[in-house]
Parts: C-alpha cells; structure tokens; sequence
C-alpha cells in the first residue's frame, strides 16, 4: 500500500481540528461528544419510570355488602383515581433527561373475555339506588362465578435530553381486584297478599 498523501492528511487534520471550536490550538483532541444517542437513553430511563396507580376501584364496592359479591346482571363502575402528572429529570449514561408522564387510557380486562377501554372514569353516583350503567367505564357480568378484574393505563410521555426532544407510551399496571359474581333470587314469603 503506498503512503498516504501528507497534504491530504494534513488537511484532514485540520478539518477534525476545527470541529471543537475556533478557539482550539490545531492539533488538539477534539471534543468527546456524548456517548450515546439521546433518544436510545431516554427509551431506557422511560422503561425503568415508577409510575404508581391509586388503583382500582369497583363502584358500588362487592366487598361492601351482606354477600361480599356482586350479582349476575348487576352494574358495576370502574374508577381509577387520576394519579396525577410527573415531571421529573432522570441522569442516565451521563445526559440529563427531562421528562413528562400524562396518564392516558384505563383498560379494564373484566375477567370473562370482553375488554373496556376507558378515556375517563367516575365513581359511581347512584342516588336513587337505581342500577344504572356507567356513564364511562363499567361491567356487567352474565354468569356466575369468580373473576380476576385486571386495569392497565396507557401513560403519555414527553422526554428532552442534549437539546432533542421526543414522545413514548408505556402501559402499566394500575390495579387487580377480585371479584365474585352470585346469582340472586328472590323468594315470594306470603303468596297470598
């Protein structure tokens, strides 16, 4: 292989040189730049957030009552309180990364195959003590038995790390509840009235 031409060398030299600043004597190392690419640093610090969750709420409670359940064809509200926006700045491979985390959507898995997706809840207000669905995000079981109710929240999130900027998504748990499903009947005491 034959010798590189010094005046292209030289040149090159200088170009590399220059990059730092005007102000660098020639022949200088040129300045480290970060190690690695802000978006892949911020995925990683977004993967590894605590977002925390109220949890979830079943309105009117089935804990709450005689039968520690609810009934077949009987409304139940799904609530999960706001919990609210985080702003927080996180270091991570040597950048600082700013970031925003806005709750977004609740999906209920109900525990017997069907899915809500929920863009608000509210508790449930029922003063008439009439079964009303819910106005938002809510259930009726067909059939008896015992269901696992699992929430999870969709979280919108804004990062800015070594002046780039940029969104995500993460969905995580925001609650598990048990619940069990009876049958109710009722029973005629005094047929002849």
């Amino acid at each position: 292989m034959a010798d590189p031409d010094p005046a292209v060398t030289t040149s090159c030299l200088y170009a590399v040189s220059r990059t730092t600043g005007p102000d660098t004597p020639a022949g200088s190392a040129p300045a480290a730049g970060p190690a690695v690419d802000p978006a892949e640093a911020a995925r990683r610090a977004i993967a590894s957030l605590t977002l925390t969750e109220p949890g979830l709420l079943l309105d009117p409670d089935p804990a709450a009552n005689e039968w520690g359940a609810t009934a077949v064809g009987f409304h139940t509200w799904f609530h999960a309180p706001d919990p609210g926006v985080l702003h927080t700045s996180v270091t991570a491979d040597g950048l600082t990364i700013d970031i925003t985390a806005t709750p977004g959507i609740l999906t209920v898995d109900t525990g017997d195959g069907r899915r809500q997706t929920c863009h608000h809840t509210v508790p449930y207000r029922n003063p008439d003590g009439v079964n009303a669905p819910s106005p938002y995000c809510g259930h009726t079981w067909e059939h008896t038995g015992e269901y696992t109710v699992t929430a999870t929240r969709t979280w919108n999130v804004s990062w800015t790390a070594a002046g780039r900027s940029g969104t995500d998504t993460v969905t995580r748990p925001a609650g598990t509840r048990a619940i069990t499903v009876i049958e109710l009947v009722s029973v005629l005491t005094e047929p002849d009235r």
